[in-house]
């Protein structure tokens, strides 16, 4: 099966385009958006992150800092949850990670195999979204069970 070209130019544009564009879905309506969106936000709109390389080191540095936060917000969820709670959370967090893992691994097989940079921003940025969407969902499970506790 023969594979599309597209200039370097224009995939570049696209995939800036299309990291703009999901990085704006990502606040939810009436809400502030995120402070690490921000961030990588800034670092995108950055004109010498413009390039492959620049935009790779953006959604790097994004995912530490997203995996930074899953972790702060899943040790103050232990400190919320009765031992049953805390259980079932492990078992939550040990299947997700398995599931991030099978995912990333079915991400590189795909985007891998295509032709041009673009799909190694592709990459990057599909393991963050991964990252980020389950640290948001233990924030909001932090904020529900803080509201109950007080």
């Amino acid at each position: 099966m023969k594979k599309p070209k597209f200039s370097h130019s224009i995939k570049t544009l696209i995939l800036f385009l299309i990291v703009s564009i999901t990085l704006e879905t990502f606040g939810q309506e009436g809400q502030e958006e995120h402070p690490l969106n921000i961030k990588l936000k800034t670092c995108l709109d950055s004109e010498e992150n413009y390039t492959t390389s620049g935009m790779i080191g953006c959604l790097s540095d994004a995912l530490e800092m997203w995996e930074s936060e899953l972790n702060i917000q899943y040790n103050s969820l232990l400190e919320l949850l009765s031992e049953k709670q805390i259980e079932m959370l492990r078992t939550s967090q040990k299947t997700w990670i398995e599931y991030r893992d099978r995912e990333i691994d079915l991400i590189n097989l795909f985007y891998g195999d295509l032709d041009g940079s673009m799909w190694t921003i592709a990459i990057a940025f599909a393991k963050l979204d991964l990252v980020r969407q389950r640290a948001l969902e233990l924030t909001n499970y932090n904020l529900t069970f803080a509201g109950e506790k007080e």
